[in-house]
């Protein structure tokens, strides 16, 4: 039909407008999926003039709202990422006492995230947590890659105890695994992307948070590297904000009411030994805080949790 035909016309003139590269606000790559298709994708540079220009024009009042909009104690990151760079920004406090519901952990002794033997000791350190907190329990990761192989390498030992893995797209989408969480509680997610946000499991089904390593962006992503290069400083005025928003929105998956209570460990020593990793900390409310070896650190979940 004339309808069809045009639909058709109109696709190759913007397949032939991205492969052009025309647009100097879209970002453009090539990908492969894993039985080999390959897709062309595009995606804006700058997403704030777009929702700015059809979004936000015209309208007297905007509110936007969020638990995680401020990186670095500013809202400037966000607001600029919005198309909002003159907004009036408020931070209001957190209904919930971290100090007597949350026990953040940094486990010292750890070896550096890209350091050969990581993921071993990654792997040790969710099976200590998770036997301590009889599963119940979230471990976020930033690679697929790295999931999969800490997750197969804790399996033996938490399923011997009765503790279920379950690991993301392996055994089910994230609505799934939730569900298997919430029906068995003696269960561990090995979760990533959509798991660091949008997660609501209240009561103690959810008690055990740990963060593998601290959420920066993959450099080599092609939006990551199109936008960082911006900035004058890419890795402070871009990475770091992200990757702290991301941090909050990872620590916020584990208190989501006034009765919850549990533990948060971070297991990435950045946190502790580079300038930046206090930026992290001090991203999040004020939690009762621990820095020993994983096996006290077990011992205090354990404790912290029959409270």
């Amino acid at each position: 039909s004339c309808v069809n035909e045009t639909g058709r016309a109109g696709g190759r003139l913007d397949l032939a407008h991205l492969i052009e590269g025309s647009d100097p606000n879209a970002i453009t790559w090539v990908s492969t999926t894993r039985d080999g298709t390959g897709a062309l994708n595009s995606a804006p540079l700058e997403v704030g003039p777009r929702l700015a220009e059809e979004l936000f024009a015209g309208r007297a009042t905007v509110i936007a709202t969020s638990a995680t909009l401020a990186a670095g104690g500013s809202m400037v990151f966000t607001a600029d990422q919005m198309g909002l760079p003159d907004a009036g920004t408020l931070a209001l406090g957190s209904p919930f006492d971290y100090e007597r519901s949350t026990l953040l952990a940094t486990p010292t002794g750890f070896p550096d995230p890209g350091s050969q033997g990581y993921e071993e000791a990654a792997a040790d350190a969710v099976t200590e947590l998770a036997l301590a907190s009889e599963g119940r329990a979230l471990a976020l990761f930033t690679s697929h890659a790295s999931l999969r192989r800490v997750a197969d390498l804790s399996r033996g030992a938490l399923e011997a105890e009765g503790i279920s893995v379950l690991v993301q797209d392996r055994d089910g989408a994230p609505r799934q695994l939730m569900r298997n969480l919430m029906e068995d509680p003696r269960s561990v997610i090995f979760g990533t992307s959509s798991f660091w946000e949008g997660i609501d499991i209240r009561g103690d089904t959810l008690s055990l948070v740990v963060i593998a390593r601290l959420p920066f962006a993959v450099p080599t992503d092609p939006i990551h590297r199109a936008r960082s290069e911006l900035y004058d400083d890419p890795f402070g005025g871009y990475s770091l904000p992200g990757a702290i928003l991301r941090f909050r929105q990872g620590f916020g998956r584990l208190i989501r009411d006034r009765e919850d209570r549990g533990v948060v460990a971070v297991l990435d020593s950045r946190v502790r030994t580079k300038r930046y990793g206090r930026e992290f900390l001090e991203a999040i409310p004020r939690c009762t805080r621990l820095n020993a070896g994983i096996e006290e650190v077990a011992a205090r979940t354990r404790e912290w949790l029959a409270r």
